[in-house]
């Protein structure tokens, strides 16, 4: 999922940070809700939709994603979870090989200034799903029969990575990659990725002194996986590039108006950063599971 966008999103709307799996009591079920109506995909935008996102959201590829289509095997639901005004999608594929006992491969995204955010990934019964109106403190709740994911809000910039427009960046990628690079990462991998544009870069300030930090992501199908791609986040020091860490990101990132240590927050796409006062990263929180990794 990298550089399929070209522009920079700045616009401040919700996102959906933390998701727990729990469980989802007899008594919470009861409580007013509202359901989650699926039905067929019928329009000429929704097919639009699935044809050109669900290959960037899932892990599926574009192919597939067209057969299924063709053969009548996604379903299609709308519901603003949060009341913003713009309602998340559902969507279900329902190949034999997307269904199981518990159901069928369903992806649960919103938007977020340009973009669609898959915010979940679950089996689901379509027979079986709704919103419930009573929240957990900040949490709100999507009900799939006995469970229950939980979500709360908050509000941030978004960046996108873009690919190297310049021979300074060009250079300043090289020297640093050249510089940092491992045994077995020769200045002339370096040299070539940085040649077949598979070196991309976003800025954002991160302690909001007014000096942008600088990401770089090797944007090689041999550094990616479904996590995104290979990431290093740089900052200057003393007119140095020091390294903050190095963690898979997707191609837009989100810089968290809440901020720890003097730092903003950094949502890969993957995973929620913290980072120390010194700048390094200190914490990392994975989305789907609010579990800290580190």
């Amino acid at each position: 999922m990298v550089g399929r966008e070209g522009n920079d999103m700045a616009r401040r709307l919700p996102l959906l940070l933390l998701l727990m799996m729990l469980p989802f009591s007899g008594r919470a079920a009861e409580a007013s809700e509202r359901a989650v109506v699926f039905s067929s995909v019928e329009t000429a935008e929704q097919r639009a939709f699935v044809d050109a996102w669900l290959p960037l959201l899932s892990d599926e590829t574009a192919e597939a994603w067209r057969s299924r289509l063709e053969q009548g095997q996604v379903r299609w639901a709308e519901i603003d979870i949060d009341r913003d005004g713009t309602p998340e999608r559902f969507v279900m594929g329902t190949a034999p090989q997307d269904c199981d006992r518990y159901g069928c491969q369903t992806y649960l995204v919103r938007q977020s200034g340009e973009r669609w955010w898959r915010v979940d990934s679950e089996h689901m019964s379509e027979a079986d799903v709704a919103i419930p109106d009573a929240r957990r403190g900040l949490y709100h709740s999507l009900r799939r029969g006995t469970f229950a994911t939980f979500f709360t809000l908050d509000v941030g910039n978004d960046v996108v990575f873009r690919p190297l427009v310049n021979e300074t960046e060009r250079a300043f990628a090289f020297d640093w990659l050249t510089s940092n690079a491992k045994d077995d990462e020769r200045p002339a991998f370096w040299r070539k990725a940085v040649d077949e544009n598979r070196i991309r870069i976003a800025t954002l300030d991160l302690n909001g002194d007014g000096a942008a930090e600088r990401l770089l992501m090797i944007a090689d199908p041999g550094w990616c996986g479904s996590a995104g791609c290979d990431t290093v986040i740089l900052r200057p020091q003393q007119g140095q590039w020091v390294s903050m860490g190095r963690i898979n990101m997707h191609d837009t990132v989100r810089v968290l108006e809440e901020k720890r240590n003097g730092w903003h927050r950094l949502n890969t796409g993957t995973d929620l950063l913290t980072f120390g006062r010194r700048g390094r990263i200190t914490e990392i929180t994975d989305l789907a599971t609010g579990e800290v990794t580190r």
